[in-house]
């Protein structure tokens, strides 16, 4: 395991425990998890067209592993909505947290200040979670949702399993300097998914006497 496939590695283990103690089984606290899963990867395919750009015109692994990795990522943000209608929830029924906003606003701030490579961290990150992470918490929603209602986890828990070890191997390449910021973003966006996660679990416990819609 190389220094920057550990770093990773612990962030997840680190989430992966905070994970496991999320009341999945509770509709309000899976639904806000949704939600904020929305307001995050409706900026996926934005922030990955902007650090393809953003990348040195010489650069042309980054470029086009940037490009290649776009099409996998398209209309994710529909299927995630989906399951919370399935649920019974308008997206505007739960507010988008100001920690999901941080997560969102620091990649932005990432990519433009000339490090569009930092963007591995928050994304590999995420794909790391769905890949080790999703299936045990996919085990558990199972048990009390339909299948209509998490699509979302069910197929990230699937795809991400190639994604996940791709963009290991794409780090692999990078210098130590390139993967600095990476390593930067990566323990950024740790600390603020972490604040989600928590924000999250406050969210859910106060609306837990107001049901969904749907069974």
């Amino acid at each position: 395991m190389t220094d920057i496939e550990k770093s990773f590695y612990d962030s997840i283990e680190r989430l992966g425990s905070q994970l496991d103690r999320v009341e999945w089984e509770s509709p309000t606290h899976y639904a806000a998890w949704l939600r904020q899963t929305v307001g995050l990867v409706r900026h996926t395919t934005r922030f990955i067209c902007l650090a393809a750009a953003k990348t040195d015109i010489d650069d042309r692994a980054a470029h086009y592993m940037w490009i290649e990795h776009l099409r996998g990522e398209l209309n994710h943000d529909l299927v995630a909505i989906r399951d919370l209608k399935a649920m019974g929830y308008e997206p505007d029924r739960i507010p988008l947290f100001t920690w999901t906003q941080k997560m969102i606003d620091a990649q932005y701030d990432w990519i433009n200040s000339g490090h569009p490579v930092a963007l591995n961290g928050y994304a590999l990150l995420l794909e790391g979670l769905a890949c080790l992470i999703a299936p045990r918490v996919l085990e558990r929603l199972q048990k009390v949702r339909n299948k209509s209602q998490v699509t979302f986890l069910s197929l990230h828990a699937k795809v991400d399993q190639d994604h996940y070890p791709d963009g290991l191997a794409f780090l692999n390449t990078l210098s130590k300097a390139q993967l600095e910021p990476v390593q930067k973003n990566l323990l950024q966006a740790e600390a603020l998914y972490a604040a989600i996660l928590k924000e999250a679990a406050l969210w859910g416990a106060q609306h837990s006497k107001q049901p969904s819609t749907a069974a």
